[in-house]
């Protein structure tokens, strides 16, 4: 069951970003999904080898400690549509729900896997750890993003 859900993870991760980002934008996502790689590989790396959490089934287990379905791709994926769809003209409370509603979403998604299936395993770790990591990372990523696109096509999003 783990393998399929897995696999499911991939398929729907991409198929999210091929939906919801548009193609004049891919550029600025690669670059949100490449920062995001960056910045969750070794975090879940640390993770895992401090005892905080395991990964008990996954892709690669013989040659990997993290989850690569989740820190390689869908993560930063999510990372991607995250940055390109940002509200950035819209009110504080709306960025904060906006914030909150994909940090939400990731959060009950990875508890609700820890608890029934053997894809994360919590140790020294919570929920709201997770809320607070994902938060992080997230935010760490869209001010990379808007550094780094600074002055380009993000004016004229679609």
């Amino acid at each position: 069951m783990e393998r399929v859900i897995e696999v499911a993870v991939w398929f729907i991760s991409a198929a999210l970003v091929f939906v919801s980002v548009p193609r004049s934008l891919y550029r600025e996502a690669w670059i949100s999904y490449l920062f995001m790689q960056a910045l969750t590989w070794p975090m879940g790396l640390l993770a895992v080898q401090l005892g905080l959490l395991t990964y008990p089934s996954r892709f690669f287990a013989h040659a990997l400690s993290t989850s690569l379905t989740y820190e390689f791709f869908a993560l930063p994926c999510v990372s991607a549509i995250y940055n390109v769809r940002y509200p950035t003209s819209y009110p504080t409370i709306v960025k904060f729900a906006y914030t909150l509603s994909f940090v939400a979403v990731l959060t009950v998604g990875e508890v609700v896997l820890q608890k029934t299936t053997k894809l994360v395993a919590y140790i020294h770790w919570s929920w709201y750890v997770s809320f607070i990591t994902i938060s992080i990372t997230l935010h760490l990523s869209y001010l990379f993003y808007k550094w780094f696109t600074k002055g380009s096509i993000l004016d004229n999003k679609e």
